[in-house]
């Protein structure tokens, strides 16, 4: 609302038995204060007509809201306007947004609190006012206003049924067997060969791999065929990440396995270490 409509809705409000709207000819500020002159057209119709004087006077922001300490939760305001739209829509205040200083705000994350500052000049408002800020709680559909996703095919899926071994060892570090497995070669099956405190382990039966990856155990059964057998665990590559694709390039090397014999396993083995 502008200040001429803001000029005729006070008149009216305080004259209702004028039906005929004015408008606002001439403004001018003195000491705080708006003044200036009102026209009635001279039409076919009219009951009234001619000019009169008005005198408006400018509410100051610091004494519209004294003794109150204001806090507003706010979506996403980008300037002082927006924390001043929600301060009038929610106090019923009648003001120009126009009438604010546009200072940039950040959101992300949101200021405690902002000073609300009139223009040089302003006629619906005067002066300042510190509002708090707190995020607003919106709607989920608010939140995330992406309708159309794009699948991505899962080519790894975990399941009991089918444990696809690059995606459970993928992330595991190995470098503390970086020793052990620079020794392998393509070719070369994983033997039960890693001493820690007296005891051999398969490589992916480590105790710190077990711990962090949930199992499984993997059993060393020879001929036999188990649901998780490593007696079959292969290598077939071994060398710098740069030379793989899938190969995890945080790391300098990886080994990678193929797993056989195995009833619940399926895919290669990507044991990731540094040199």
């Amino acid at each position: 609302m502008n200040f001429n409509q803001m000029v005729i809705r006070e008149y009216l409000k305080h004259n209702p038995t004028l039906q005929e709207a004015p408008e606002v000819l001439r403004l001018e500020y003195k000491d705080g204060a708006a003044r200036g002159i009102m026209r009635w057209r001279n039409l076919p119709d009219a009951n009234l007509y001619g000019t009169a004087f008005y005198n408006y006077e400018i509410p100051d922001l610091g004494v519209l809201f004294s003794g109150l300490t204001i806090t507003l939760h706010v979506w996403k305001p980008t300037t002082h306007r927006d924390v001043a739209k929600v301060l009038f829509d929610t106090y019923g205040v009648i003001a120009n947004l126009n009438d604010i200083v546009p200072t940039a705000m950040s959101f992300n994350p949101l200021p405690d609190y902002v000073d609300l500052t009139t223009v040089a000049g302003s006629t619906s408002l005067k002066g300042k006012l510190r509002v708090y800020t707190l995020p607003k709680v919106m709607p989920l559909d608010e939140l995330i206003t992406v309708q159309d996703v794009d699948a991505v095919k899962d080519d790894y899926p975990l399941s009991i049924a089918n444990l696809q071994v690059i995606k459970k060892y993928y992330g595991y570090d190995f470098t503390d067997q970086r020793m052990y497995l620079s020794t392998i070669r393509e070719g070369n099956y994983i033997y039960q060969n890693i001493d820690v405190d007296g005891v051999l382990y398969l490589l992916p039966n480590l105790p710190t791999v077990i711990d962090e990856m949930d199992g499984p155990t993997w059993m060393y059964r020879g001929q036999t065929t188990e649901d998780f057998n490593g007696a079959y665990i292969r290598a077939a590559y071994n060398g710098v990440t740069s030379a793989q694709p899938l190969a995890n390039k945080a790391y300098t090397h990886v080994l990678i396995c193929d797993s056989n014999n195995s009833y619940k396993a399926s895919g290669k083995f990507y044991f990731h270490y540094n040199m």
